[in-house]
């Protein structure tokens, strides 16, 4: 079966060890070849027919019998797959009731994506000319377009600020999330994440991947008498951890991190505290944020330190 994504993937990485001109002639060459494919052979079977009919029936509907110039924006809920319609205004003052808290998050009057790109890859350059990623690792994973994996990046976009609907809760407020995918950052993050969910999967047996995970574990655990079960939400977790407290558990279990990089503990460092200090986000066309605190994926480090310090605290 033809795999357009696929097959534009793996080209895209043959063509990334080419020089820029006949790089540029070549896929412009294949270009033509697979639109020629697809316009002269490809049927769609009937699920792509039934839902492409659906798709612009639905749009058509909503043009029809808007009663307002306010568009209706179709996105699905926080929770329980569900498919929420929402009016555009009240989308964009949900989310400017998140962005405009001064104490989490500045506005900025110009876009630093070209800066980030620019120091991400010299820092990819550096861990190259120290040794701490081999020629081969970096000749697979440098790529000069957005197709390919890659680390070095020459096209980075802004990251997207976006919000799902919390339909289980009074006003239906939005639940922030930001998509780094194509962004400068977003591979390098990818890659010490990597490195620091590897090592601390060793550390603990704590970890709950999801709701399905935790009903395994506890389905044959039995509660003493008087005990309960409780569970917490942590209100805005990531744009409330402090810098100093992730730098303080990365040296504290250095010793499960260190065998599993190459990257010095002291080069290490300064890359998260980059990428953790440039969390960079864009609303809508003309407005460009900065959380002033951190987003990131490295909270189960966290959980580990919560853990550890409450069963010394119980020891003692």
């Amino acid at each position: 079966m033809f795999l357009l994504i696929t097959s534009l993937a793996d080209t895209e990485d043959l063509l990334g060890n080419l020089r820029t001109d006949i790089r540029n002639d070549m896929r412009a060459k294949i270009t033509n070849v697979f639109t020629n494919y697809f316009f002269n052979s490809y049927t769609d079977n009937f699920t792509d027919i039934t839902l492409r009919s659906y798709y612009y029936e639905t749009k058509r509907f909503l043009k029809l019998n808007s009663t307002t110039p306010d568009p209706v924006i179709i996105t699905r809920a926080d929770k329980g797959s569900v498919t929420v319609a929402i009016n555009t205004s009240d989308y964009i003052a949900k989310a400017n009731e998140l962005l405009h808290d001064n104490n989490t998050y500045l506005i900025l009057s110009t876009d630093p994506t070209p800066s980030l790109q620019f120091h991400t890859n010299k820092y990819i350059r550096e861990m190259k000319r120290y040794g701490y990623i081999d020629d081969v690792a970096m000749k697979h994973l440098t790529c000069y377009n957005g197709v390919c994996p890659k680390f070095t990046c020459y096209n980075g976009v802004c990251p997207k600020f976006y919000g799902l609907p919390k339909i289980h809760k009074v006003n239906c407020p939005l639940r922030p999330i930001v998509s780094f995918c194509g962004s400068p950052v977003y591979n390098l993050s990818i890659y010490l994440s990597g490195v620091l969910s590897t090592s601390m999967s060793l550390r603990t047996d704590f970890n709950i991947k999801d709701t399905f995970d935790f009903a395994e574990k506890v389905k044959e655990i039995s509660l003493p008498e008087n005990y309960q079960i409780v569970s917490l939400d942590v209100v805005t977790l990531f744009t409330c951890i402090p810098l100093d407290l992730i730098i303080s558990v990365i040296e504290l279990h250095w010793d499960v991190i260190s065998p599993n990089t190459d990257i010095p503990f002291n080069y290490f460092i300064k890359l998260m505290k980059f990428l953790l200090t440039n969390c960079v986000f864009s609303f809508l066309p003309v407005s460009l944020w900065i959380s002033l605190y951190l987003s990131s994926s490295y909270t189960g480090m966290l959980y580990l330190r919560i853990q550890i310090s409450h069963l010394i605290t119980s020891l003692n």
